[in-house]
């Protein structure tokens, strides 16, 4: 859940084998997944987008919680 517009999802497709990871594990291509929540992407470049722009003085704030349920 978040209050963001907008969301990236990358799935590690261009991962280029082996990529080192934690603990000296190395990952393939789709080895996992980062969910971004965010404004619209390119919303810089849309003017038709809602804002994205952040001005001196302005606070940014937004909530996204992630809830994981394990069998």
């Amino acid at each position: 859940w978040t209050t963001e517009p907008g969301a990236q999802l990358y799935t590690g497709q261009y991962l280029a084998p082996p990529s080192p990871g934690l603990e000296g594990r190395h990952y393939k291509a789709y080895s996992g997944f980062c969910l971004e929540p965010q404004v619209w992407p390119d919303a810089p470049n849309r003017p038709y987008f809602p804002q994205a722009t952040l001005w001196p003085g302005q606070i940014y704030h937004h909530v996204t919680e992630y809830r994981f349920r394990l069998p």
